[in-house]
């Protein structure tokens, strides 16, 4: 038996469906199943499409009230990857399991890519695959080092005992290590698969196929056509594109998060994101967009700012937590940041945005000016080293100082 499944919170659940419509048409008999790294408030539709959604909270995660705390929604959808893996293995006894996104559309049969799976325990699709390409995409190359080599928009398996502990030992570093931080080298899940090419081998197959996991981080070394009714990728059947950061208002854009590609440069993708857009606003793509996470609020609408989740992260490694990090009564950790002024009354807004800092540019430039005041003072020996102290000492775990005063007080029990 195989299966195909893909995570998203509530507001990417039309894409969710788009993509189980995709591979119904090609594989109407496939099992497909939808991780919600959410909660549901109202009904919706919820449990339309071929299986109900699956809710993240009930797969016995280890610390999984932490976890949707000290974790964004990126953060969090990606880190549960290898316990839904290892939910689908447990409950339903899959053979061969393909992850993809949710904002991934199929376009035709993902027979070869479970074929290629005898052979091999696990396949992956490395971000780059040309090197005559010698001009850069629309994502400099020098990210693909901090993002990782591989992207785990697509990952498919062979479940057998060297997969189940690969999963297992994914899953043991997600719990807490799965953050977007350059400084520790992490990024999400995605980062920690470069080092599963060593652990498993030969056993790990890269596909450089151009047709699987196209995207616009590839769109330089791949040339779209449309032949016999199909799309095609240098000469290859396109089997799977990524539409990242796609508005399906906006499609001419391909994708927001770049400028470099748009059909105006790209006038052979038209008819696929003209019809991709078309899909998503069928399926409620302007219903479900503005829907809240679960997790981005206290339990009385404050705004968890990603400042507070860092700290509670390093707040855990000192003391066990026997109230969830959501409330806010007495004794909770919302309480213990308002006695020390570490709370953002913000119910709208949420994290800064680019016009915050562009905003704040007179404040910058007086700021700047006092910096070069105290070069001046001390010498640019000691501003040297000053600026390096800051440059380790200024991510949110390195401020546990701000609520010492008051942490004695806070934290009781066992989780």
């Amino acid at each position: 038996m195989n299966a195909v499944f893909t995570i998203a919170a509530k507001n990417y659940l039309p894409r969710a469906r788009t993509l189980e419509a995709s591979l119904k048409r090609l594989h109407p008999t496939i099992a497909f199943h939808i991780f919600l790294a959410d909660e549901f408030d109202t009904p919706l539709d919820e449990a339309s499409g071929s299986r109900p959604v699956i809710e993240a909270r009930t797969l016995r995660i280890p610390h999984w009230r932490d976890m949707a705390f000290y974790y964004d929604v990126l953060e969090l959808a990606c880190a549960i990857k290898p316990f839904c893996f290892r939910y689908l293995i447990r409950e339903f006894g899959y053979e061969r399991i393909i992850y993809l996104d949710p904002d991934v559309y199929v376009y035709s049969s993902l027979e070869p890519i479970l074929d290629a799976l005898t052979d091999s325990l696990l396949m992956l699709t490395p971000h780059l695959t040309d090197l005559s390409r010698t001009t850069e995409g629309a994502t400099p190359v020098s990210l693909f080092l901090f993002v990782g080599a591989y992207n785990l928009g697509f990952l498919a398996v062979r479940v057998c005992p060297d997969v189940e502990a690969a999963l297992a030992w994914w899953g043991d570093r997600l719990v807490d290590h799965g953050f977007v931080d350059e400084r520790e080298a992490l990024h999400v899940d995605q980062k920690w698969m470069d080092l599963i090419p060593g652990l498993l081998g030969d056993k790990v197959l890269i596909s450089r196929d151009p047709g699987h996991n196209a995207a616009q981080w590839n769109m330089h070394e791949r040339q779209l056509t449309s032949e016999r009714g199909g799309y095609f990728l240098n000469g290859r059947p396109l089997v799977f594109f990524h539409h990242t950061s796609f508005d399906p208002h906006n499609p001419a854009r391909l994708a927001h998060r770049q400028s470099k590609f748009t059909l105006e440069n790209r006038p052979e993708f038209s008819d696929m994101m003209t019809s991709y857009a078309a899909e998503l606003l069928a399926n409620g793509y302007d219903r479900y967009i503005g829907l809240p996470h679960k997790y981005s609020t206290y339990e009385n609408g404050v705004k968890i700012f990603a400042f507070q989740r860092r700290l509670y992260r390093m707040v855990l490694r000192s003391r066990s937590v026997d109230q969830s990090p959501f409330a806010v009564g007495p004794g909770t950790f919302y309480d213990l940041l308002m006695r020390n002024r570490l709370i953002i009354p913000d119910r709208e807004k949420g994290e800064y945005l680019q016009a915050d800092f562009d905003g704040a540019a007179r404040w910058v430039h007086l700021f700047k000016r006092g910096l070069l005041l105290l070069k001046k003072v001390i010498g640019i020996k000691y501003y040297h080293l000053l600026i390096r102290w800051l440059n380790n000492n200024t991510r949110p775990e390195e401020q546990m100082f701000l609520i010492e005063r008051n942490l004695e007080s806070f934290g009781h029990g066992r989780r």
